[in-house]
């Protein structure tokens, strides 16, 4: 289901892979050369190894360079693609986000310059994050009738005795459809803990993935299947209220 407004916060699909040898040093790929058209702005980091070792007088820290992490900006620079030694990224960050049909034609583009200078590789793991940070300026701060699945609800308020002002009450669900697995994080975080609750703001934080082998003729299909796991978990946690709020777009 489409909405002409959100309150995505933050999207990200990761495709992570065994390290690539070629991309250990800081040296510009051709998949850069493709990605300049659409994502100008790049810059790079190197990617860091955080070590914990005994050695004489107690634990030591430290790290390595493992490699170079290179991030390409499209130019309103709220959505990033990134590749790493391990993994592939496409980010959004607020509004850029539009929708999935969207996504997958960023998505597309991608993977085929990543496999025209990669290769096929198998991936270990595809997953999907939205983060929504559903604010509303009016009403009481815990009232979610008709704008949050009850039952979530119940469960953020569930040990509120009368007379307690909450501060913060985040939960956590984690399910499984078929090999997809789903990580929901939902509740009031509220912006301003440790003082009591006064935004009336909810969390709704889905990562659905997959892991294990994936080949890559098979990752479109799979980002589609992760997406549409998302879409459902995300329509049985809100109420016709928000849908409203939202716009839904026939």
């Amino acid at each position: 289901m489409h909405y002409q407004n959100t309150f995505l916060k933050q999207v990200i699909l990761r495709l992570d892979f065994a390290r690539l040898p070629s991309l250990l040093t800081d040296q510009e790929t051709l998949f850069t050369a493709d990605m300049r058209g659409r994502y100008p702005d790049v810059s790079s980091n190197p990617a860091t190894l955080f070590k914990v070792f005994m050695a004489q007088g107690g634990v030591n820290f430290g790290q390595d360079t493992v490699g170079w992490v290179r991030i390409h900006k499209a130019p309103e620079g709220a959505r990033t693609v990134t590749l790493a030694p391990d993994f592939l990224a496409i980010e959004y960050a607020g509004r850029a986000y539009q929708h999935f049909d969207e996504l997958r034609a960023q998505v597309a583009f991608m993977l085929a310059s990543f496999r025209n200078h990669f290769g096929a590789v198998i991936f270990t793991r595809i997953g999907l994050r939205y983060v929504n940070e559903i604010t509303l300026a009016e009403g009481s701060p815990l009232d979610w009738d008709n704008l949050i699945n009850p039952g979530l609800v119940t469960s953020v308020k569930a040990g509120l005795l009368a007379g307690l002002r909450m501060a913060r009450s985040l939960h956590q669900l984690v399910a499984m459809r078929d090999d997809i697995s789903v990580l929901l994080n939902y509740g009031i975080n509220n912006p301003d803990y440790p003082n009591p609750v006064a935004r009336r703001q909810f969390i709704l934080d889905l990562d659905c993935y997959v892991s294990g082998v994936v080949e890559f003729a098979e990752a479109e299909q799979r980002i589609r299947d992760v997406n549409r796991l998302a879409e459902d978990v995300f329509e049985h946690s809100i109420e016709q209220g928000l849908r409203e709020k939202m716009g839904i777009v026939q």
